[in-house]
């Protein structure tokens, strides 16, 4: 009895303190606070449809009010999924629409403070919006297909070497098996005489046309020989291949078959590269005996006498990726748009893009749907699309080839016109 009286006593003494905290302490809730004004959509540019998960490429007007003019005081939702709010006045936000594929989408606003969203339309009758892709999947590519190098023509015909077959991939995404190659090969390009090169090992092999007898196990192809393994080719503005072997860069008239000149660099090894703007850019590792030097890899140029097929000057280095922050970086292909930026295809960092060749400052092509893809090659078509080739031999169901718009064109390719 005397435990339970005890009991009793400190049970009435916990009321009385949570009844003096309660005065103490009065709501929080304010009856009389109205909150902020409400936010008001008047109208959204584009007013029904706008490409989603590309940043910044193309972004979505909302004129309005009531809108808070902090970036984070804003939240827009496309259906369910938040996008992202670049920039936010009282009276206007631009938001770069999310990856949520979609038609008939409720555009809803909330501002920070106010009590009530507001709506694209109205509560009742929300105008329907609609989020686009902008990449597609031409010819549904599979790990079974064993895509490899890619070539675009100048009808933005694709054409994906697999192993020795021939895919082709018309511009209406149509795949057919287009014939055969002599030998397997990691790099396809069409010639300026309307034919296809291809390397195997150091040599360049280049068919007589671009007609393929699927029928012809082994077609027959003229060559030229290098003095090592063929990484890559280009063209300069004289049409001339530049053809980057292993430590030797060489011109060739691939229409005659005849090498025009070959400069040695024994300290690299080259992996790709891009001809722009009378210079030569490229991707190399190093291999040469200074301890100051570390692998790399490295962005160097050099000059380009497209007259007279050679290279003009010294090899520079622009930068090294370790010094950048990327030192395990694995770059498999290049391209330079009409302004300048550079584009990487990488198996480590997927597709990374500097806004100046030589800026040395990247950031990730369209995260929310490029993700975690692996890039062994990539070609620009002759308008806004670039074809990937996305394989993966650790995750079979990412290998593919995407079609992404990337809003802006490349360089010209001098080779394919």
């Amino acid at each position: 009895m005397k435990r339970n009286l005890a009991l009793m006593i400190l049970l009435s003494f916990a009321l009385v303190l949570m009844n003096c905290e309660a005065e103490d302490n009065p709501s929080v809730w304010d009856p009389e606070d109205e909150g902020a004004p409400n936010p008001v959509v008047i109208s959204v540019t584009p007013s029904d449809a706008q490409y989603g998960g590309v940043g910044t490429k193309k972004l979505v007007t909302i004129d309005g009010e009531n809108f808070n003019s902090e970036i984070d005081g804003n939240s827009v939702y496309f259906g369910n999924v938040m996008g992202d709010v670049i920039e936010a006045f009282p009276n206007q936000l631009k938001v770069a629409a999310p990856a949520n594929y979609a038609d008939s989408l409720k555009i809803e606003i909330h501002s920070h403070g106010a009590y009530l969203p507001a709506v694209y339309g109205t509560e009742e009758n929300p105008e329907p919006y609609s989020i686009m892709s902008p990449v597609e999947r031409p010819g549904n590519f599979t790990g079974s297909d064993k895509p490899g190098a890619l070539a675009v023509d100048s009808e933005n015909n694709l054409f994906v070497a697999s192993e020795s077959r021939l895919l082709k991939v018309t511009p209406e995404g149509d795949k057919i098996y287009y014939g055969n190659l002599t030998q397997p090969c990691t790099r396809i390009t069409i010639t300026p005489d309307g034919a296809m090169a291809y390397n195997y090992l150091n040599y360049v092999l280049k068919t007589d046309s671009l007609e393929f007898d699927p029928d012809v196990a082994k077609p027959t192809s003229e060559f030229l020989k290098t003095a090592e393994a063929i990484k890559d080719f280009d063209y300069d503005s004289e049409k001339n291949m530049i053809v980057i072997s292993r430590s030797t860069i060489s011109f060739a008239d691939i229409v005659n078959l005849e090498i025009k000149s070959e400069q040695v660099f024994e300290d690299y090894s080259f992996i790709t590269g891009r001809f722009y703007n009378g210079t030569l850019y490229l991707f190399a590792n190093y291999i040469g005996t200074d301890v100051d030097m570390t692998d790399g890899p490295y962005l160097l140029k050099i000059g380009v006498d497209a007259a007279n097929a050679a290279l003009t000057g010294d090899l520079q280095m622009v930068y090294n990726f370790d010094e950048l922050g990327y030192p395990d970086i694995t770059v498999k292909s290049i391209d330079i748009t009409t302004d300048g930026k550079l584009y990487l295809g990488t198996t480590t960092h997927s597709m990374l893009v500097s806004n100046t060749v030589e800026a040395g400052v990247f950031e990730q092509v369209f995260p929310q749907i490029l993700g975690e893809h692996m890039i062994h090659d990539f070609k620009w078509s002759n308008d806004e699309y670039i074809f990937i080739n996305t394989k993966n031999s650790n995750d079979d169901t990412k290998t593919t080839i995407l079609k992404l718009m990337v809003f802006e064109e490349s360089a010209d390719h001098y080779g394919r016109n």
